[in-house]
């Protein structure tokens, strides 16, 4: 009779080998935890510094960030209004909307996408010029 040969499985791991790898662990992430908050607090002491410089700062940030939005709002809506009338014009080759389709599919799927955007811009609208 041959016998086959086992394979040496992992030693099982002792408690205080399991205890030794969590000290291990605990002790890197406390590392990384606190070389973390000491970062934040760089930050924010770097911050307020800049802040007593140039007190005005977070306000003129404030007002060109709005310009951006409104900027980039009014090409995105340009844009939108000329795929828009696309998105309308498929419904005379739609037919019964409650028929199953794919065609009727898209233009359902379009339509509420078309919805979306509008809301969309609305909202961005009302939020770039609110002060």
């Amino acid at each position: 009779m041959v016998r086959k040969k086992r394979r040496k499985t992992a030693e099982p791991t002792t408690p205080t080998d399991q205890d030794h790898v969590r000290k291990v662990l605990k002790e890197q992430v406390r590392k990384l935890l606190q070389d973390r908050v000491q970062h934040y607090r760089k930050q924010r002491d770097d911050l307020w510094a800049y802040l007593k410089r140039d007190p005005g700062y977070p306000t003129r940030q404030k007002q060109e960030d709005r310009e951006g939005v409104a900027r980039e709002l009014k090409q995105i809506t340009a844009m939108w209004d000329e795929v828009a009338p696309y998105i309308r014009h498929i419904k005379a080759f739609v037919g019964d909307i409650l028929e199953p389709g794919r065609l009727t599919a898209c233009y359902l799927l379009f339509g509420k996408l078309s919805q979306g955007f509008a809301a969309i811009f609305l909202l961005a609208r009302m939020a770039s010029t609110t002060r």
